[in-house]
């Protein structure tokens, strides 16, 4: 009996080490037939900036997305702010951005994003643009997104990269970062999977994101509920890789802790919703983007997989210790292979140093969930940061 429990909570880190590694390995071969790019038509573009609470960015992050290599009278900066100073939204409003008050509660993103597009006509855009309140673009982003919805796409998620990496923390962030571009949006695209979305740098078609936005109401991780609506139609998100998305990582362990209890929370809920959207549509992209919600922190997941080796240790089983020693070093193989090299190459003694403190402030944040099933968590940005 002892064996055949220690098999079953075995199967899960072996399951899920191969499916990281493969994905991961296939991320290295280039796809078959590459993302068409068409120029041409010059679409349209709304560009949406939810804030809560962020004078500190807002600014330079506004004046980043009016300053774009494209077409002026083609797209607009609108900002929906919540909780800005009087001050900020009348220099917003100065540089030339749309701003949208939000006031509603209890709070969201969602809801931040439908108050918005509530207010803009159907069809005076083409494409949604959606963006964080720290987020810089690349200059041609929307040169490139342009011809990407030319050829034909309807959803894209661009590459998010970090600003900075000034603290130990937000080294480990950046590197999760990668990891997830490599294997859950790169790895996937090779294979003809749509690309995981990342909450910001991400476009649609106007129509079909105002349709689908209006039936979410998350109120953490509306990214998710997103992408299993976008995918339910039948449409798959691209990865544009050569668009960078310039993201703040955070700076501490605090600000870590609060994060990821948001993303814990939001992760468990939508277990659920994703069943629920794969029963009703059943369809192998929506499969694959239920069973990513059943993947934890990768960090967390390296250490529910020694615990489980050290248990099936202790009960002498020697075939199962050594199943899940072997699955643990492919899913550390795994996790190597898709970092960013930049990071790990200069700061390897940094890395390892900080992962026992990042592994309890994560124990820490799963055990925090009911917080985050509470209400709204916010994750500061303490300023404009640069561009590394």
């Amino acid at each position: 009996m002892e064996t055949i429990i220690l098999w079953i909570i075995a199967a899960y880190p072996i399951t899920v080490s191969s499916y990281l590694l493969f994905f991961s390995i296939i991320s290295f071969f280039e796809k078959k037939k590459k993302l068409l790019t068409l120029s041409g038509n010059q679409n349209r573009f709304l560009i949406l900036l939810p804030v809560y609470k962020e004078d500190e960015v807002i600014l330079e992050s506004a004046w980043n997305a009016l300053h774009l290599n494209y077409n002026k009278a083609k797209f607009d900066v609108l900002v929906i702010a919540d909780s800005l100073h009087g001050i900020t939204k009348a220099k917003l409003k100065s540089m030339g951005c749309r701003v949208v008050v939000m006031d509603l509660k209890p709070r969201s993103k969602a809801k931040a994003i439908n108050l918005a597009l509530s207010q803009v006509p159907d069809h005076q855009y083409d494409v949604a643009l959606v963006l964080d309140a720290d987020n810089y673009l690349s200059p041609d982003a929307l040169i490139q997104i342009n011809s990407v919805f030319n050829s034909g796409a309807n959803a894209i998620q661009c590459q998010r990269m970090a600003k900075e990496v000034s603290t130990p923390v937000s080294i480990l962030d950046a590197i999760s970062e990668g990891i997830n571009n490599t294997i859950f949006r790169k790895g996937h695209r090779v294979v003809g999977l749509s690309a995981a979305l990342s909450g910001s740098g991400m476009a649609f078609n106007y129509s079909i994101f105002k349709k689908v936005m209006s039936r979410i109401e998350a109120t953490n991780g509306f990214d998710k509920d997103l992408e299993f609506e976008i995918i339910s139609t039948g449409i798959k998100i691209e990865y544009l890789e050569s668009v960078h998305v310039f993201d703040e990582k955070v700076s501490s362990l605090e600000v870590l802790k609060n994060q990821r209890t948001r993303w814990f929370a939001a992760q468990l809920i939508n277990i659920k919703k994703g069943f629920r959207f794969f029963k009703r549509n059943p369809s192998v992209d929506l499969f694959d983007k239920w069973f990513q919600m059943l993947i934890p922190s990768r960090l967390l997941l390296v250490g529910f997989m020694l615990f489980v080796s050290l248990l099936s240790f202790l009960f002498q089983n020697e075939i199962i210790t050594t199943a899940l020693i072997a699955s643990t070093a492919c899913t550390i193989i795994a996790l190597i292979l898709a970092a960013p090299r930049k990071y790990m190459s200069k700061n390897l003694k940094t890395i390892l140093v900080n992962l026992p403190a990042s592994f309890f402030a994560l124990v820490i944040s799963f055990f925090s969930i009911q917080k985050a099933m509470k209400g709204f968590i916010h994750t500061p940005h303490s300023s404009p940061g640069q561009i590394k």
